[in-house]
């Protein structure tokens, strides 16, 4: 899903003050999330529009991701430790096939079309398991209530993001979408990054980002944008 921002910008940027009002919020997991985000920041809290990643971002994901996997491959007649499956970071069906070969030495009996159809239908199922990261969940709520784009941009597939914030309950927030069947190259390439910047009309530079992977940090800065890395949040991401 893809839906552009609604004319300009507002011309009042998430800057300093907008950040420490946040951080006074009587909200209290709001005001924690701000204080995270504000001790965070590499340099002036001043941007025009702010993009999150998702998985791992926005909800915690990864225990569905194991088991959407293993479930594929339970398919397949294939057992595999979960170890390795969140030890390695998979963007496509043709990559898992290849390292499923490299580091086990198994192939996989079924089409790219036919593993994503068989992981859609399990994971669609299993929606309810996904748990909102609430930090980031705040902060993404407050900047769409004080006029500010937010954006997702995602390795995930956008059909997936969008049943994901629906069951998290994220679904109006974000003015702009941007998946992995978006753009040409996954992370850690800039693109996923720098079309959200376009579709939000917001020049890169002005753009601040969530993220919780090492190629999404690497993507964020690749595209001259600030990134924020909320992995040392994660005592409070629950």
């Amino acid at each position: 899903m893809i839906t552009s921002w609604n004319g300009r910008p507002p011309s009042a940027s998430a800057g300093g003050g907008f950040i420490d009002r946040l951080a006074g919020s009587a909200a209290e997991d709001l005001a924690r999330a701000a204080q995270h985000l504000r001790r965070s920041l590499p340099g002036p809290h001043d941007h025009d529009a702010w993009i999150f990643d998702f998985d791992g971002t926005l909800v915690d994901s990864e225990g569905l991701n194991v088991r959407t996997t293993q479930a594929v491959l339970r398919g397949c007649g294939i057992d595999v430790d979960d170890a390795w499956l969140t030890a390695v970071t998979f963007t496509t069906a043709t990559e898992f096939r290849a390292r499923l070969r490299n580091d086990h030495g198994m192939n996989l009996p079924w089409s790219d079309e036919r593993i994503l159809r068989e992981a859609r239908s399990y994971r669609m199922a299993h929606l309810h398991e996904l748990r909102p990261i609430v930090p980031t969940n705040d902060l993404a709520r407050a900047a769409r209530a004080h006029g500010l784009p937010v954006a997702i941009a995602s390795a995930n597939l956008s059909e997936a993001i969008a049943a994901g914030l629906a069951a998290v309950g994220l679904n109006a927030v974000f003015a702009v979408v941007v998946g992995q069947d978006h753009v040409e190259r996954t992370k850690p390439a800039p693109d996923a990054f720098l079309h959200a910047a376009r579709l939000l009309g917001v020049k890169a530079s002005r753009c601040l980002v969530f993220e919780n992977t090492a190629p999404g940090v690497q993507a964020a800065l690749a595209a001259r944008m600030t990134v924020v890395d909320i992995r040392p949040w994660e005592s409070t991401c629950t």
